[in-house]
């Protein structure tokens, strides 16, 4: 909290008095700031925080990340050569006086998805993606009656006395852009006038690629809500939620069929408690509870009570039994379906050229390339025409505008070591249709 005085006769500032910030506001009010480590200070010591926190900001933020989240430290950037413009009602700094706004009529200045009813049910007068404050003051998401993060999130959206930074901040942290170079377009006001999103981080967050265990709990989860003034009309709470398998299980429960004959997804430890009954199917997991999922395999018991597995790298009973031994010692008969679908190391790319080591490994180590009409990157098509055929681009590309000529029709390039280079550019002109194949001429 901020009190605002007249320097001269030390009384609070009158409503007629304009004043306001400087730039980046909440750092330019430490003089100093120390950070100790078993007592023994680990920062160098001066009087110049502001200095160093103005030009880390500066130099380390983007345009997204100084017009969204940095706005909740009072970030606005001077106009240029109205630096000490300190006029607010009549200057040039615009943005001296869009920060002003935040002490006008104000002796003290305080720092820190609802939608109605109607406009999710389908109203055309309404905008279903309205989110509402409601004049809400306090929300909490409890797991086991503890709430998540440690706090009860606090909010005012008084029109004097605003106070929404936890919001605000929280969409940054749990989205992983907390102090970041980078934003997602929303600002302060954003969240009163219908962004009014409130977020919160299950799942501890340690490192950004790092693995960590896990642990699965179990209990029971609830939202806290609390609102200054009563709901003017109904109102609907919408929850939008992240979870393993989410894929899956949505893929599952689309379709009624699958209902019906599909258990659901399991990781290996889950797997090991589950019997199938005739008819039946399930989705498991390689790894175990908590872990990203490497492979996934599907089992089928059928009317003989055998276990049928489909697996894309068409692991042995051997190898498969090393993950589900307990699952699949219940069944006396275990068959497997013969094709393999991928390799152990297998990529499937949708770009050409992804960032990455890794990714350009994989793409010089691809088999097939399937090759569709793309209006948009022609760069990329030329390019690996001339890393696949150097001094023969005019060939390569002459076969990609004959192959693509026709709607969703693909250029196939071979790169198998043991494809014939008469066969290496084809195109599929659909079932029961002999492929069309380009030599070169060159």
């Amino acid at each position: 909290m901020c009190r605002s005085e007249n320097k001269t006769y030390q009384w609070s500032l009158k409503p007629t008095e304009y004043v306001g910030p400087v730039n980046n506001f909440l750092h330019s009010m430490f003089s100093q700031i120390d950070v100790t480590l078993q007592n023994k200070l680990v920062t160098s010591t001066t009087t110049h925080y502001p200095y160093k926190a103005m030009i880390q900001t500066l130099l380390s933020y983007g345009s997204e990340a100084k017009k969204s989240q940095l706005t909740s430290q009072l970030w606005k950037k001077d106009q240029p050569g109205h630096f000490d413009d300190s006029d607010v009602e009549n200057g040039g700094n615009s943005s001296f006086f869009d920060r002003a706004q935040y002490f006008n009529q104000s002796q003290v200045c305080d720092l820190e998805a609802f939608t109605e009813s109607g406009s999710s049910s389908g109203s055309y007068t309404l905008n279903p993606f309205n989110f509402q404050h409601f004049n809400l003051s306090q929300i909490t998401l409890k797991l086991n009656q503890v709430p998540v993060g440690g706090n009860i999130m606090q909010l005012n959206y008084g029109a004097t006395s605003r106070t929404i930074l936890p919001a605000f901040n929280s969409m940054f942290e749990v989205t992983n852009k907390w102090m970041r170079d980078t934003g997602n377009q929303l600002s302060r006001n954003d969240i009163a006038g219908g962004n009014a999103l409130y977020c919160f981080e299950i799942e501890p967050n340690f490192s950004d690629e790092g693995q960590y265990l896990n642990l699965v709990k179990q209990g029971t989860c609830s939202l806290e809500v609390n609102f200054n003034t009563s709901l003017p009309k109904a109102s609907t709470c919408v929850v939008y939620a992240e979870m393993n398998t989410y894929q899956l299980q949505c893929v599952i429960v689309s379709d009624v069929d699958l209902q019906r004959s599909v258990l659901g997804v399991f990781s290996t430890d889950e797997l090991s408690q589950v019997r199938l009954l005739p008819g039946m199917g399930v989705i498991a997991n390689t790894d175990v509870s908590g872990l990203p999922g490497r492979h996934w395999v599907a089992f089928s018991c059928n009317r003989k009570n055998s276990l049928e597995v489909f697996d894309s790298f068409v692991y042995s009973e051997k190898e498969l039994t090393v993950y589900f031994n307990k699952f699949m010692r219940n069944y006396s008969c275990i068959q497997s379906n013969e094709k393999r679908l991928q390799g152990d190391d297998t990529v499937i790319l949708h770009n050409l050229y992804c960032k990455g080591k890794a990714m350009r490994t994989a793409s010089l180590n691809c088999h097939y390339f399937v090759l569709f009409r793309n209006y948009r990157d022609q760069l990329q098509i030329q390019t690996i025409g001339k890393q696949i055929f150097p001094g023969q681009s005019k060939y390569f590309l002459d076969a990609y505008k004959k192959a693509t000529s026709v709607a969703y029709r693909p250029l196939i390039i071979y790169l198998n070591p043991h494809t014939d280079k008469t066969y290496q550019l084809t195109t599929d002109r659909g079932v029961g249709q002999t492929p069309i194949v380009y030599h070169s001429t060159e």
